[in-house]
């Protein structure tokens, strides 16, 4: 999970817990105005006059809300963050002082493209389901912490803004060290937006829509679809000529620029998933998460789940150019 390799994506060619404890948000430096040539309709109806999109935050029944995703956030960078710093450092490459780190904007909502259903345990849910992604800045508004947070944390509480459970499944929070290459993660749609105008000269129509990606990838390497006027003529890794509406946008690695790409032809129509009976761990004595072992008699045996996909929700993409 520690890895930058979470980051790239397989690309082929083929409870209510609201509290106090809300960070006070301030400006990223990444963020981008966009230039009214490069939206139409829907698209130019959600940009603020400032022109960066106001975007929905629709909490799926049975997830949990914006402001509970935030309020999780802000006791897990306080009660966790200080067992991690190190790891979240050296991911960064530099130092963070997550004592003053605040909040940079509010929460981007990552929809899943899985089918979930209640035989598949939470788990295993909250891996293919969708995300809350917040990202913390330092004191001058630099993207240094990125922290996913599963809609499906429903298992969760907070006590005196602190986090409660009893026993944790590892699966609710996911965490990285934004590189220092990287101006924020994952890219703002305003970004994301710019990129797909510069490489096809032509507007984005629809409301960009955050897309979780497919596992194992992290939620911090999600996707922006971004649906444009009409169909974009670009080239494949193989030099095969691609025409569609649909984009994704996304980093693939540690440079500051936005990769595009589109849906491949072939896609898998569900995804499998192991599971040993107890993969759970917990906060031990020292304070620190330790795995908890199978119950006396206990034999772990794998289990596995099919999850079938969402119509029209790719799994695998392929990289184009112009």
């Amino acid at each position: 999970m520690r890895t930058l390799s979470w980051m790239v994506l397989v690309i082929t060619a083929t409870g209510a817990c609201r509290e106090s404890n809300e960070a006070t948000s301030v400006a990223t430096p990444a963020t981008s105005a966009v230039r009214s040539e490069w939206v139409t309709g829907a698209a130019r109806s959600a940009l603020d006059a400032s022109g960066r999109f106001v975007l929905p935050r629709p909490a799926m029944r049975g997830e949990i809300d914006e402001r509970q995703a935030i309020a999780l956030g802000n006791a897990w960078l306080k009660q966790f963050g200080p067992l991690v710093h190190k790891a979240l450092e050296a991911e960064r490459g530099g130092p963070i002082a997550l004592e003053t780190a605040q909040l940079c904007d509010g929460p981007l909502y990552a929809s899943s493209s899985y089918k979930l259903t209640a035989d598949v345990p939470l788990p295993v849910q909250q891996l293919h389901g969708s995300w809350w992604l917040l990202t913390y800045c330092n004191g001058s508004g630099v993207a240094e912490v990125s922290l996913s947070v599963s809609a499906l944390a429903t298992n969760l509480t907070l006590e005196n803004g602190r986090i409660q459970y009893t026993i944790q499944r590892g699966t609710e929070f996911v965490w990285y060290g934004i590189p220092q290459s990287l101006s924020q993660l994952p890219v703002s749609a305003e970004r994301a937006v710019a990129a797909a105008f510069g490489a096809t000269r032509l507007p984005v129509a629809e409301v960009p829509e955050l897309v979780a990606p497919p596992r194992p990838n992290a939620p911090f390497s999600s996707l922006w679809h971004l649906v444009l006027a009409q169909p974009a003529q670009l080239r494949s890794a193989d030099g095969a000529m691609r025409s569609s509406r649909d984009l994704y946008v996304r980093y693939t690695g540690v440079l500051d620029e936005p990769t595009l790409s589109v849906a491949a032809s072939a896609q898998p129509t569900s995804s499998s998933f192991k599971l040993p009976p107890r993969v759970a761990v917990r906060v031990g004595a020292s304070g620190m998460l330790e795995r908890v072992p199978p119950a006396a008699g206990e034999t772990p045996v794998m289990r596995s789940w099919t999850i079938e996909r969402q119509n029209g929700r790719p799994l695998v993409f392929e990289e184009v150019r112009p």
